[in-house]
């Protein structure tokens, strides 16, 4: 899930979420809006986010006929999908002592509280996709608002317009339906809700517990709505005082709400989101699945045009346990192209907004949306809406798009209402809204007069929507010629007219079962399965009947598919790597991470897009053909680096750089030296200066660490080789505190006893990254660099990422320590540091791998090393640390496993 959307639109969308930020160079993984965080507030934590690669399977939730099992059944697979895949960051973050947040509906971690190098830790594990900011959105606010009457004298336009009182005619009022609103919460005291409230116990008493959840933690004892935007929204989806105020399209539906928009941060939304899958009680223990709502309404979204995924797992999760939600399609038009995410997904149902002339209103945002389909799908009274009115028992006027949701949310509630056996059945449902809805032609921003990018599918008519739900289903049975039944077996139905056509898919159960309902008519029915040849056939389908459709396939041939993932820019030594099929139902395959091989079976006579993903850092994902015949056939990969970022493991900038990492107190490491009194630097700041990068550990002279003293002191690198080199730079991150009397120099030289200056501050501070060129040594084989700090107590200056060289991606000779971690019982044990005496600058977390069945139950690290004989460490809080000598050779995976015990 990406966690970087805006949310908004009950009203005019204001600032946004926009496309997915860009990447930054210096990790791919980490949002350049985060690494800006800690860059531009150097030793300050931040708050960030979490995702991770893994997703639960939620296919097969659909063919769950019990309402309270289908909802179980999904939340099952999401808690097992987050547990697998991020026990090792949650381990890594118990280690470090950090506060989070775990969701399991989004697969995501809200840190509270880390530093960059945390950051930079948690993206370097292979199951982690994205370390985001954080950002907070306003909240909804409508287009206009005005006091209206307290009793209407006639039945208010929206609901006259959509026909829904020829509906309640019918004796149809939404009863049995459980609707709610992800919003801003709702008075539930407001005479047209108190009724229809589930927690109400009708004796003057109210059970909130599985009714209500505030993510702000403004009102948790029961519901309340300090904004008025939910309550406005839940009035027009329910709304009825039992005297004459009847505001909402569904009376008869009983409601419950979580408030996620007060304010409308992400962890809010994911929170009171995930609830909604799984109310508890007020006291946030026992989760019931079963008490889940039929239908969601959604007023909000992103505030500026967008199309971002970000919601798209969650909202996924409650499409798989049968809830149908309805999204405001945003309040920024009358532009095209101005829909607002997560509306303006093509999984997401969107509502644009008319007035009394059936008019589009001009706030309503137009489309097109994801990947320039039509948006929004359908149309509803949008404008000068009277419904509840917070902290009162009276009604006010509203407009948005956030007026029109609730109409179709309510629609749905009538519909369910009056068809059972359709509740769960959102493909079913959205083609009858589509079918039924009002053709209403505007093509200002493309589309047809049928479906459009103003009106989508036209205008909401709940009465036709009711009265074409002639449904019927189809069953079968997919079997192979043996007689042994098919599971996973893909089966698409497609059918109706040209300008509204009906598609729909389905896939068998462990028995190779399946059952689909259909608007009546006639399909084409094509089925799949891997390992099998397809097959194909029309049908029937009759309102109100089942009718059955079995299918037999034939066996299809197979060939194996080997091969091996090696590295193409120089080591070549086996990659680690996660392979995807297309339609292998065991995706994605991994490659040995000892040896690189891989191997499985594929139906022949196939082309296969075969994306080859290196869990290795630093090395980019590819795609290429596979044709295959009717003989094996081998498929060996050589995988490139990312010259530009340059982060995978073995290589490197054609420099030498000092971060300053793993040094210790007083002592240099990797060839560096100290002049001057011992302490004059450092590199664990004992005085808590401000850091000069984005990293804890980094070189300061300070003279209050000594007594207050004047010092004078220099830091000098070892020789490096500039051969080759053309245009060579200096650069590095300071925070320098001048005073009187204070000087501090970088200098260079080729020789060790000539030293020119070519940086220098005095009295003065200099704050912030530094870059000198170099130009004037080029090709020098030993140069030096040396950083003299003088002068009296008051000022200090610290260094960090200190780099000379070139921007250059080159080869470092050397080889990879790879291996498995486990407890004293062999229990795999993730979350374990690894480093190497022979390079300060790296280290590896042994880490799980729930996806690749070959490690499943284990750990794997591996680590890059210079070639020499080395210690390598272990180490774990609460767990005794493990050395051990290992033997570095060039280009080769050099295994060693480490066991670790228990502190008593």
């Amino acid at each position: 899930m990406l966690l970087s959307a805006a949310p908004g639109a009950s009203a005019a969308p204001g600032s946004a979420a926009g496309a997915p930020a860009g990447q930054a160079t210096g990790n791919p993984k980490i949002e350049d809006k985060l690494q800006r965080r800690f860059a531009s507030a150097p030793g300050k934590a931040q708050d960030f986010w979490v995702t991770f690669r893994h997703q639960a399977d939620l296919a097969d939730a659909s063919r769950v006929a019990d309402w309270g099992d289908r909802g179980r059944a999904v939340v099952t697979a999401l808690r097992k999908a987050a547990h697998d895949s991020q026990t090792g960051t949650l381990n890594m973050l118990q280690a470090r002592g950090v506060a989070y947040r775990s969701y399991w509906i989004s697969n995501a971690v809200k840190v509270n509280g880390g530093t960059a190098d945390l950051a930079t830790a948690l993206a370097a594990r292979p199951e982690v996709t994205q370390v985001l900011a954080p950002t907070i959105y306003a909240t909804p606010k409508p287009i206009d608002k005005t006091t209206a009457s307290a009793t209407a004298a006639n039945l208010d336009w929206g609901l006259a317009n959509i026909n829904a009182d020829d509906v309640w005619a019918s004796g149809i009022d939404g009863n049995g339906i459980v609707v709610a609103d992800l919003d801003t919460g709702v008075d539930y005291r407001h005479p047209a809700l108190v009724n229809q409230y589930r927690g109400n116990n009708h004796d003057g008493t109210f059970t909130h517990d599985y009714n209500w959840f505030d993510a702000s933690g403004r009102c948790t004892d029961a519901p309340c709505d300090g904004h008025g935007h939910g309550t406005h929204v839940m009035g027009t989806m329910v709304g009825d005082d039992r005297a004459g105020n009847r505001i909402g399209v569904a009376p008869g539906a009983t409601w419950i709400a979580a408030n996620g928009c007060d304010p409308c941060t992400a962890d809010n939304l994911l929170t009171a989101g995930q609830w909604l899958l799984a109310p508890t009680r007020s006291n946030g223990s026992a989760a019931e699945p079963s008490k889940r709502p039929n239908v969601i309404n959604n007023s909000w979204g992103s505030m500026s045009p967008s199309v971002d995924p970000w919601f798209d797992d969650l909202a996924a999760a409650w499409d798989a346990a049968g809830i149908f939600s309805v999204w405001s399609n945003g309040n920024i038009g009358p532009g095209c192209a101005t829909a607002g995410a997560p509306g303006s997904r093509t999984a997401r149902y969107s509502v644009g907004a008319y007035d009394a002339n059936d008019t589009i209103a001009p706030f309503s945002s137009r489309g097109a949306g994801q990947d320039g389909l039509i948006k929004p799908d359908i149309s509803a009274p949008g404008v000068n809406v009277r419904s509840a009115a917070a902290g009162s028992t009276g009604y006010v006027a509203m407009s948005g798009t956030s007026m029109a949701a609730p109409h179709v949310a309510g629609a749905i509630a009538l519909l369910w209402s009056a068809s059972p056996s359709l509740v769960g059945d959102i493909p079913t449902t959205r083609n009858l809204l589509d079918l039924t809805a009002r053709d209403t032609e505007d093509l200002q921003c493309g589309g047809t007069p049928q479906d459009n990018n103003v009106y989508g599918e036209g205008r909401l008519d709940a009465a036709a929507f009711l009265a074409n739900r002639q449904v019927g289903t189809v069953t079968g049975t997919v079997t192979q010629e043996s007689g042994g039944p098919i599971t996973g077996a893909q089966l698409v139905l497609t059918g109706g007219s040209s300008e509204h056509p009906i598609q729909r898919t389905a896939q068998t159960g462990p028995g190779g079962t399946y059952r689909i309902g259909m608007p009546a008519g006639a399909y084409n029915v094509k089925v799949t399965a891997y390992g099998f040849v397809g097959d194909e056939t029309t049908l029937t389908i009759t309102a109100d009947t089942a009718t059955t459709q079995n299918f037999t396939l034939a066996t299809a041939p197979m060939v194996t598919v080997s091969g091996r993932v090696t590295d193409g820019s120089g080591h070549g030594w086996p990659v680690y790597a996660e392979l995807t099929f297309p339609g292998y139902p065991a995706n994605p395959v991994y490659s040995d991470p000892m040896t690189g091989e891989y191997s499985l079976r594929l139906p022949a006579d196939a082309d296969y897009d075969v994306t080859v993903d290196p869990v290795y850092d630093g090395y980019p994902a590819t795609r290429e053909t596979l044709s295959l015949g009717t003989t094996d056939r081998r498929f060996d990969r050589s995988v490139e680096i990312d010259t530009q970022a340059c982060t995978a493991p073995g290589y490197g900038w054609n420099a030498t750089e000092a971060t300053f990492t793993g040094w210790q107190a007083t002592t240099p490491q990797d060839g560096w030296q100290v002049t001057g009194k011992s302490g004059s630097w450092r590199f664990d700041n004992p005085a808590q200066r401000p850091q000069p990068g984005a990293d804890n550990r980094f070189a300061i002279a300070d003279p209050t660490t000594l007594g207050n003293k004047a010092i004078t002191t220099t830091l000098t690198s070892p020789a490096v080789d500039l051969s080759g080199q053309t245009n060579p730079e200096l650069s590095f991150d300071t925070r320098y505190l001048g005073t009187a009397r204070q000087q501090a120099s970088v200098e260079y030289s080729t020789d060790g006893s000539r030293w020119q200056t070519v940086w220098s501050a005095g009295g003065g501070s200099v704050i912030g990254r530094q870059t000198v060129s170099l130009a004037q040594i080029a090709n020098r084989p030993e140069v030096r660099i040396r950083l003299t700090f003088a002068g009296p107590a008051g000022g200090y200056w610290a260094v960090d990422n200190l780099f000379i060289g070139t921007r250059t991606c080159v080869l470092r000779a050397g080889g990879m320590l790879v291996g498995q971690v486990a407890d004293a019982a062999g229990q795999a044990l993730p979350g374990v540091e690894i480093r190497v005496e022979s390079n300060t600058r790296d280290h590896a977390v042994s880490r799980e791998f729930p996806d690749d069945v070959n490690l499943a139950g284990r750990t794997w690290y591996w680590l890059f090393s210079p070639v020499r004989t080395t210690q390598a460490t272990a180490t774990r809080p609460g767990y005794r640390v493990v050395a051990a000598d290992v033997t570095i050779t060039r280009d080769r995976l050099i295994r060693h496993d480490f066991q670790l015990e228990p502190i008593a």
